[in-house]
């Protein structure tokens, strides 16, 4: 693929694009923003390639900014050129993968740890001086409580209510999943469940009462199971029940986290 944007901005100090680094699945969407410092003139235009508003093999790109990936998957830039000053550009990587995700300990049942679909990082951009300035910190979530076991990822994963989303789901120590975009497009997670009740008496596990393996508490300590064929979600956290110390498999629904 050639360059997927070129969004031109106006006059003559810098301009960038954001985020400049998007990952998306195949016919995925993503907004992306002009900034443009030092003029007045905010005024865009936005080419593919060549080509106004792009195509079907290139993604397409509307003129209010939001980008949809092609049917194939494949790395490029969108750039962004000043309308003003046509030496003044930003850049921003897009991959476009169709990894359909990860869904145990390190990716597959022989936990090689490869995944074999990536495009984004290569040994190239994996650099000492380059990873901090390509790859860092897009955006965050509060959680409650340390995060041990693996985070599990799934693509188009339809949330009731919300939308479409490449998902991230996450366990921690205080007995609970939360799944969460895998981009930051939005700002909460998109479910969240506790399995702690401590009116009833279910509380987590102290860390001395766990050998002290981890402290202040032990909760989920393993990493989950996704069945993408039936939308399920396995975990077992470890709980205190007025005592008991107790393993409980659960079986969860990935798009919004029922019970099943």
């Amino acid at each position: 693929m050639a360059s997927i944007a070129t969004l031109t901005a106006s006059s003559r100090v810098s301009v960038s694009l954001y985020p400049h680094v998007s990952g998306l699945t195949t016919l995925q969407s993503q907004q992306f923003q002009a900034s443009v410092k030092g003029t007045t003139n905010s005024d865009v235009i936005r080419p593919a390639d060549g080509t106004v508003c792009g195509n079907s093999t290139l993604g397409t790109i509307s003129t209010s900014g939001p980008y949809t990936s092609p049917s194939a998957k494949g790395s490029d830039r969108a750039s962004v050129t000043s309308e003003a000053d046509l030496g003044k550009s930003g850049t921003a990587t897009v991959a476009v993968q169709n990894f359909a995700g990860v869904f145990t300990q390190h990716y597959d049942n022989a936990r090689t740890g490869q995944n074999l679909d990536e495009i984004l990082l290569t040994p190239q951009n994996v650099t000492f001086t380059k990873i901090g300035k390509q790859f860092s910190q897009q955006f965050s979530y509060p959680v409650d409580g340390q995060i041990n076991p693996q985070p599990l990822y799934v693509r188009n994963v339809n949330i009731p209510a919300q939308g479409v989303f490449n998902v991230v789901n996450v366990a921690t120590e205080h007995d609970s999943v939360c799944a969460s975009g895998a981009y930051g497009h939005v700002g909460s997670p998109l479910w969240h469940v506790s399995f702690l009740n401590p009116d009833a008496g279910i509380t987590t596990v102290p860390g001395c009462l766990a050998g002290n393996i981890i402290q202040p508490e032990v909760g989920i300590l393993s990493t989950l199971v996704i069945d993408p064929g039936g939308n399920t979600l396995y975990c077992v956290p470890y709980s205190d029940e007025k005592g008991r110390l107790v393993y409980r498999l659960h079986a969860l629904d990935i798009t919004w986290g029922a019970e099943k």
